[in-house]
């Protein structure tokens, strides 16, 4: 039974240094990424705005439409005025979540994390906290904040549908699908707050 052979230093020495070597070659592409979430977040920033303009653009010719022809267009006004109300709901629970998070994450109070950027977090690769905040302490993160998103996300899309015709409510595509089989890098089943949230950095949460 042969002995493996000792390592020299010039080869420990090898070996060290590739070790550093792929630890650095990680960190730099975790920075490249963690910048590249700064950059979606921006353009998801801008496309929101784009949506917000032509949303009150129709709202607003609605309004016209209404004035010209009440009994006909107050059906779809209603309709239209009960959407907004749910969607503003639903949007400042998003944007007040967000907040929480950056504000625990950073150790910032809220209103300072109103404000912050993305691309000026200190601990935007830090997913630890994340991961506790939103996942919580069951196995499959339904008792963490992402279990009460995703009840909001339901709750919301249940509530839109029903807005729509029954006859034509199979044809409406909304998304916010959150019912569905999800599964991790080695094929195991999650449950969707554990795909979306579970041991993601803050970036990537935002």
């Amino acid at each position: 039974m042969g002995s493996s052979k000792k390592e020299s230093p010039r080869q420990k020495m090898i070996g060290m240094m590739y070790l550093v070597l792929t630890a650095l070659l990680a960190l730099n592409v975790s920075k490249e990424v963690l910048e590249g979430y700064s950059v979606v977040n921006t353009s998801v920033v801008q496309t929101n705005d784009a949506f917000v303009s032509k949303r009150e653009d129709m709202y607003a010719r609605m309004e016209k439409d209404y004035a010209l022809n009440q009994t006909k267009v107050e059906p779809y006004l209603k309709k239209a005025r009960e959407a907004r109300e749910l969607s503003a709901a639903i949007i400042t629970y998003i944007e007040t979540l967000r907040d929480e998070l950056i504000a625990y994450t950073e150790n910032i109070p809220i209103d300072s994390a109103r404000n912050v950027s993305v691309q000026n977090l200190k601990n935007k690769d830090n997913y630890t906290i994340p991961t506790n905040y939103l996942t919580g302490v069951k196995d499959d993160g339904s008792s963490g904040r992402a279990g009460e998103l995703k009840r909001k996300i339901t709750a919301y899309r249940e509530n839109m549908l029903n807005l729509v015709a029954p006859h034509i409510r199979e044809q409406v595509k909304i998304g916010l699908e959150t019912e569905g089989n999800y599964f991790n890098a080695v094929g195991q089943k999650q449950s969707w707050e554990n795909y979306y949230f579970y041991d993601i950095p803050l970036a990537a949460d935002i």
